[in-house]
This record gives C-alpha cells, structure tokens and sequence, in this order.
C-alpha cells in the first residue's frame, strides 16, 4: 500500500481498535514531505442528552487507513448533529464539499472500504431522526417555493435545488447529482432494511425496559408473609382436597365427550375480533422506536406529490425503488396519471434514457405509443434508445421496425427506378398514416434511422429480405463510404485509373454483388463525385450501360433517389478533405520488401498442403499473420479468408482458408487442421504474431490476439490447439522511445520503422480478401506482413534484446525494454526492380 506523508503539528485521534471507536492520541512526528490534503480527523463524538439512552454503534469494519485517507469526509460527529437536528441543508452541503465533482467521487469510492462510505455511516445514524423517511425525501426533493409550507427540508429535495442553482457550475453535473442521490438512497434503504432489534442501541434500550419489567413483576409475585384471617379462610378454601375416596373411573368416556363439546361451545362464543400486532409488539420494541423503521403511505404519497411541484423530477425517478411507488404509479395503480406525467417531464428535462426505463419500469406503453414517441426520439436525435424500449418486446419491436423501413423507403422511392416496382406499390397509403419524418432529408438522420433498425433485426435474428430497406439503406452507407475513401486515396496518390483502387474496388464488388438496386447507386455515387473513369467501367462491369447513360445527362437537382424534398447529394471530390496521416508513419521514402531470393507459395490443393506441412516440421522459426474481409462490407459473420506462415528459409506459405472451406474440400480441411495444430504445438517452434487486443481469457504470450479468435471461430478444431513458444510483438510496443519520450506508435507499421527504418504499405489491407483469384498487390502485401516478423526477430537476436525473454512468460511478461533507437540496425533493402517470386 501507497503511504502518504503527513505534516501536522496538532495532534491527531488515531482509531485503535477495529471493533470499538476507543480513541487515544497520538503525537506525529513532523516529516520532511508535506501533504497535499490535510488526514483524517475522527474526534470523540459526544452522547446526546435524550430521554431515552443511546449507545454508541458497535462497530463490526476496520476504518480507513490513515495513511490512505487523504481527503476530507463527513465525520460520525456530524452526521449524528445532522440526523439529530435533521438538518438536511448542512447535509447536502457538506456532500457537496466533501465529493466536489463526479470524478472526485468515483476515486473516494475507490479507496474508502464499503464500511466506510457515506451511505453505510448515514444508515447508522439514521435512526437519531425522528422521521427517516421523511428527512432523506425532503433532503432530496427540496424547493425554494415550498420552504413557508414545511418547517425542515429532506436530502433530496435539496439536493435537487442546490443543482438547480448552481447549474452553470460545471461540476454540478447530472451524473454528479445522480451519485449523491444513489448513495443518500441507498443509506435510507440499508437503514429500513435492518430491523431494530439487530442494532445495538435498540437491544440495550429493551434490555433497560426488560429489566425493569421483571423487576416490577417480581415485586407484585411477592408472599406476603403476614395474612389476616380472611384472607387465610380464602386461601383455605382454594386448597386441594389431597384425600379423596371418589372412584376414579367414575366418569364414563360419554360424559368426557359431552364436556369437550361444552368446552368447545364455550370457546366459539369467546371468540372475538382478530387483535391486531404491531410492527413493535412483533418485535418487541418501543412504539416510538418501530415508528421510525417504516415507510408509511404519507411518506409515498408526499414523494408522489413531489412531480408537481419539484424542479429535477429525475430526483422523484431516483426515489422510486426506495419508496416502493412502483405500485402506485405503474399502470392500473392509484396514481397512474403522475406515472405518466413524470415520464413526459423526465423527456422535457431531456433525461431520454431514464424515460424509457420509467416506461418499462411502470409498464406504461400504452400512454406512450410506438409511433409518436419514435417520431419524437429520431427527430431530436436520440433514436438510439429506442432499442431499448422495446427490447423484449416482439410485438413493440416490430411495429418500430415497421416504422424504420417505411421512412427509409420514402428515400429510394423517387423515380430513378433504382428499386423494383412491386416494393413501391404501398408507398402512397403510408404516406397518409406515417408520413415521412422532418429530417428525413438529413443523411445523419438517416443513419440513426438504419443503426437502429439493424440492432433490433439481429436481435430478432430476421433475415436481410424481411425489412428489406433498412438492409438497402445499410448497403448504400458502406457504398457511399468506400467510394469516398477511393476517391481520397486517388488524390493522395496523384493515380486515377482503375488499377491503382483495386482494394477498393474488389470491396465495391462484394457490397454489390448481384443486386440492381446496390449496382445503380454505385454507378450515382461515382458519377456524382466526379470520377471520369469509374462509372463507364463500373456500368459495363454490372450490366447498367442503360442507368448510366441516362442518369449522367440529367441536371444535378433532379439527381435524387427519393422522394423526400431537400434530398442531400455526395459532394464533389474536389471539396473532400484530405486524409489524415497515421499516427507514427508519416509517408516513408521507402516501404518494406521481401528479400530478393524469396518464395510465396498459395496453399490450396493437397500436394502444396503436404510440402508446406513437412516444410514447418523442419523450420525453427516462423511468422504468422491473417487476413479476412472487413466487417462492414459483409451483411453476415466473417471468416479468416487467408493465413500466412513465413518460415526461416525465406519461404512464405499463403494458405488459402477460403478454398479449403469450400464443401467439397471437406478433406483439405481436416489435413489443413492437422498441419497448423501440430504447427502451434510444437515448443521447438518459436510463432511469432502481431495484432492488438486479446482475450483475457486467452493467455496472452501464447496468441496472437484478433487472428486467433477469428480463426478459432472459423475452425471450431482450433478450439483444442495447444500454442507453445508464442512471442506475440504488439508487447514490444510497450517498449520505451527515447526519441518520443514514450510507446512504440503506429501498430505494427510503427514496430517496423522503429526496428528497420521502413515503412509498411498498409493499401492492401483493407480489400477483398475472399475474391479469387487474389491481386499481386495482395500476395505481396499478404507475405510482407509475416515476413517481417522474422526480419526484426533476427535484428533482436542479434542485439540481445531483453524483450526476447518475455517468451514463454505469460501475460506478465511485458517488461519495458531499452530503447530500439540504441540498437545498430542493418536493414535488407531489396532494389526496386526486385520483386519476390510467386508460386499460385
């Protein structure tokens, strides 16, 4: 633990006991550091002087450490002056000072043990009020307007007002104010929770009544030893005739039967009303004690009351748990109506999420339909929650995502003919019942529209076709993106011809694949961003020479897919911002190469599996690396299309995942599977693997983050891959620059300029990797990556570097190494009419 100085020349209390508060003092030393914020003080608190007597809470916690206790807080002193007085302002005002802002709150939560948080010390104090209930709701709920009707005030109404006043401070924030109603809440709801007879000052209290109890009832049970003779003749009288010469079988059994019965008769006319048992008499306390554990109606009511009149009804929102309102408020409850309006001002007050939860909570949908309160959320920007409402919900999920599709449909239903007829056919009686939206027009409003419907359609699990234009509105965003990008790179490269976007044109070739619909608005899309080439080729590429012809002779305003007026158009490359460089690999005068005498092999038919196996068995080193189709471009769930393996005798193996899991290759597969287990099992094989996060689960020296995980989901037989000898180089990244003053940046691109003094052409790496047969730029670009993993394990090697013992450690192996500036780097430049040989 952390100790902190601390420089005072008072003294302290210091707690020495972790049972009782006993206190004694302490003289401190004066150190040669000064402390940043004054320790903690905990003075003797002193009894107070009430009719009845209290003891001080036992306490079952260890306080806080004073070596870690550098801030101010609320003492045990205070809190009881503040419960006793039920002084709620002096309350909220010290949670205010002590806390200052959220952030400072979440770290004093951090540090303080759960005992020793404020909501466990109030619920000890609170039962020194004489109307708990009361005291936290009029703290929380306090009013200026309401301060002539009530003589105090409770922790959440003031609450609620100091926020209000102070809401141009920038540390009163919602969040801030949520915290301290949680934890003043969660006080009264430990507080009500624990009955009377399990605190200490309760027992000792009844204890005192018990005694004097027995000591009154012993006094009346008394002999008394002098008796007059009446009373003698009376008591004479009560005596048992001890000699008796009656039969004892003299009664029969009939005449016992017949005396039950009376018996019984004589009960049945006795009994009376049901007497009713109070919370004290059940737990035998006082009255006024069991009083203050209650939450009564009056308490609920007046918290219900509070919608009316408060002015952060999110403060009502917090109390509705603890107060248990749930009942009242919820639908069909006595005061369904204040439900309802504390939904509506809880939006007004712009709290959206906590709206929708109040709904569900209260279960109140019908008071707020799917379509208006959908119009209302999107055109105020927060559809996003929408999800939320009608999670669970099938019914109300498919009336939202009904909604979504017909706006989205107005947006393709102009007379382009970009979609077919028949999905058309409806678009003019929908218009009457949901006409399209406000900010239709806007493309970010579109974008909300399409995020939304899509998080619920894979909730549900539906099919593409089922909503059929919040799918086609989907596709067109990724289209509109990828051609956007196309074109930045274009310009960057000062290369406009079709070959040199050959990444982003296999990515357009699978988002499109046999659709019209997505084949025309590619064609729109290039044509309205200015490219001279593309649309021709592109047309004749997808069957559309007819779509292209006519719409480039149209002028630019009648350019418009929909319906809606105002219809945005892409801008014009020209007023396209540039691309930002990345972080740590500003545009090098020379990019990684493959060494001259190379060889890359793509693995897909049996003889290369075999060669490419026995070739592993024999290597001692080897770099890994895995490419697959970006997520955006793909509708379904991606699999690892490509796996490189770059051995140490200058061979790279491109294995072909796509091929082999093709049905008819099942046999491949397996032989596939067998080759790459033995691979990662094999000690004497050191893998090495680059990528960012990973898996907790998974240990850390021994995988290669994303590839693997996708590769296992690819291949459920990786699942039981054993991985030895794994040196995973994103850790070296952890390393220290001295240049830079801190990490490696710029992912593996950063790694390689660090340790070779070139760049990485990353162009290739977003494309189409499931399209065959593969471009040259990709099997380059495919081999480079794992090749030069063994390039800069060699230079490490030949340095001594201690990242290299990190292998076989574990996750906890990422020890800060020297600086690789330090080191002296021979970097195998190839000449540039070089290029690696190619096996297909």
């Amino acid at each position: 633990m952390r100790e902190v100085d601390a420089d005072s020349s008072e003294e302290e209390w210091v707690i020495s006991s972790t049972e009782t508060p006993t206190l004694k003092k302490r003289s401190m030393q004066k150190p040669t550091k000064t402390p940043t914020v004054p320790p903690v003080h905990r003075p003797q608190r002193q009894t107070p002087q009430k009719s009845h007597r209290i003891i001080p809470i036992e306490r079952r916690h260890t306080p806080l450490d004073l070596k870690t206790s550098c801030f101010d807080y609320i003492k045990d002193d205070e809190l009881h002056e503040m419960c006793m007085t039920m002084d709620s302002k002096q309350l909220v005002t010290r949670l205010i000072s002590v806390y200052k802002n959220s952030e400072t709150y979440v770290n004093i939560r951090n540090i303080e043990t759960p005992v020793f948080a404020f909501d466990f010390r109030l619920s000890d104090h609170l039962h020194e009020c004489s109307d708990p209930c009361s005291f936290i709701q009029h703290c929380f709920f306090f009013c200026k307007r309401l301060i002539t009707v009530v003589t105090y005030q409770d922790v959440l109404f003031q609450l609620a007002a100091h926020f209000d006043e102070n809401a141009g401070d920038k540390d009163m924030t919602s969040k801030f104010r949520r915290q301290l109603a949680h934890a003043t809440c969660s006080g009264l709801e430990r507080f009500l929770d624990t009955p009377p007879t399990k605190r200490k000052e309760i027992r000792e209290e009844k204890d005192e009544k018990d005694e004097k109890d027995e000591k009154d009832e012993k006094d009346e049970n008394d002999i008394d030893l002098i008796s007059f003779v009446d009373d003698a003749d009376k008591i004479k009288k009560e005596e048992p005739n001890l000699i008796s010469f009656d039969d004892d079988e003299s009664d029969t059994e009939d005449e016992k039967d017949r005396a039950n019965a009376d018996a019984d008769d004589e009960e049945e006319e006795d009994e009376g009303p049901v007497k009713t048992i109070t919370l004290a008499q059940l737990l035998d306390v006082p009255p006024e004690i069991a009083s203050r554990y209650t939450l009564t109606r009056e308490h609920q009511i007046r918290c219900i009351r509070m919608i009316d009149t408060i002015r952060a009804p999110i403060m009502v929102y917090y109390a509705i748990d603890i107060f248990r309102l749930v009942q009242f408020l919820s639908k069909g409850g006595e005061f369904e109506e204040y439900g309802s309006k504390l939904c509506r001002l809880l939006m007004i007050h712009a709290h959206y999420n906590e709206a929708v939860a109040c709904i569900r909570k209260l279960d109140l949908f019908d008071a707020f339909p799917i379509e208006t309160l959908a119009d209302h959320f999107f055109t105020i920007g927060q559809g996003l929650a929408l999800p939320a409402y009608v999670k669970g919900n099938e019914v109300l999920q498919r009336k939202l995502l009904h909604i979504i599709d017909v706006q989205l449909r107005y947006n393709f239903a102009g007379s382009l003919g970009v979609v077919p007829k028949e999905l058309l056919e409806t678009v003019e009686e929908d218009t009457k019942l949901l006409p399209p939206m406000a900010r239709l027009k806007e493309r970010r409003f579109q974008k909300d529209l399409m995020t939304c419907g899509t998080k619920i359609v894979h909730e549900l699990q539906l099919p593409d076709h089922e909503y059929h234009f919040i799918w086609l509105s989907q596709r067109y965003a990724c289209l509109r993106w990828i051609i956007t990008q196309r074109a930045l790179q274009q310009t960057e490269e000062g290369d406009y011809s079709i070959s040199a976007s050959s990444n982003y044109n296999g990515l357009l070739l699978l988002v499109v694949q046999d659709n019209p619909a997505l084949a025309k608005l590619v064609i729109k899309e290039l044509v309205d961003i200015g490219d001279a080439l593309a649309p021709a080729y592109f047309a004749s590429l997808f069957g559309q020479e007819q779509f292209f012809c006519a719409y480039s002779g149209l002028p630019l305003v009648d350019r418009v897919v929909g319906r809606v007026k105002g219809e945005q158009i892409s801008r014009h490359r020209s007023s396209l911002a540039p691309k930002k460089p990345r972080i740590g690999s500003p545009h090098p005068t020379e990019y990684y190469k493959l060494p001259p005498n190379s060889e890359c092999v793509v693995v897909d038919n049996e003889e290369k599996l075999k060669r490419m196996g026995k070739l592993i068995e024999g290597t001692k080193l080897c770099g890994l690396d895995t490419e697959w189709v970006p997520q955006f471009a793909k509708t379904g769930p991606s699999r690892t299309a490509l796996m490189q393996i770059a051995l140490d005798n200058n061979i790279v193996f491109l294995l072909d995942l796509k091929v082999m899991f093709q049905p008819s290759n099942a046999h491949l597969l397996d032989l596939t599977e067998k080759i790459l287990g033995d691979m990662f099992s094999n000690s004497k094989i050191i893998k090495l693997g680059t990528d960012g996060d990973i898996n907790r689960s998974i240990h850390l020296a021994y995988d290669f983050g994303g590839d693997m995980i996708l590769l296992r989901e690819s291949i459920p037989a990786a699942n039981s891959w054993v991985v030895h000898s794994m040196l995973d180089f994103k850790n070296i990244r952890l390393s220290y620059d001295s240049q830079t003053g801190g990490n490696i940046p710029g992912g593996l691109a950063g790694v390689v300029s660090m340790f070779l003094g070139v760049g990485m052409n990353k162009k290739q790496q977003l494309s189409n990797w499931e399209l065959r047969p593969l471009t040259e730029e990709q099997l380059i670009y495919a081999a480079g990556d794992s090749f030069c993993l063994i390039d800069i394990y060699r230079i490490l090697e030949q340095r001594k570097h201690p990242f290299l013992s990190t292998l076989n450690k574990g996750s906890g192996s990422e020890a800060r190494a020297p600086s690789p500036s330090t080191l002296n780097i021979e970097v195998p430049v190839t000449p540039q009419s070089e290029q690696p040989f190619i096996t297909l």
